[in-house]
């Protein structure tokens, strides 16, 4: 696997050094002299915040139809609405991104913007 810089996209040997466990060197790029990679030290962190996003809104969703809902429906509906409104929430995937790169605040609004506007459509297709 060929490791290239963030900054510059130009080759690199290794992104870090590690002298012993939990204490690692960052390489520079040759090319732009900047970090390579600044990133590495908090991949685990990035999964970790997106797991935990995602597993909260499934969490909260389902506590607020169970709510909202009184339970009073068919399991199939529930089902339904569930589907629509977990399959309509793709654009979510992009806050990995915004995580990674830098943007605006307010990429994170026209983002949360999409979201609830094919939510929105979604839930009216199923009531179809």
């Amino acid at each position: 696997m060929e490791h290239r810089c963030v900054e510059c996209g130009f080759p690199i040997e290794t992104l870090f050094v590690q002298y012993s466990p939990g204490n690692i060197r960052l390489m520079r790029c040759a090319n732009c002299e900047a970090v390579a990679d600044e990133y590495i030290e908090c991949e685990f962190m990035i999964l970790v915040d997106v797991f935990v996003g995602n597993f909260m809104f499934i969490c909260v969703f389902l506590l607020s139809m169970r709510l909202l809902l009184n339970t009073s429906i068919q399991i199939s509906r529930c089902r339904d609405i569930l589907l629509a409104v977990l399959v309509s929430s793709h654009f979510k995937i992009f806050l990995i991104a915004t995580m990674v790169w830098e943007f605006p605040f307010s990429v994170i609004f026209i983002i949360d913007l999409f979201v609830l506007s094919s939510n929105t459509v979604a839930l009216k297709v199923s009531q179809l």
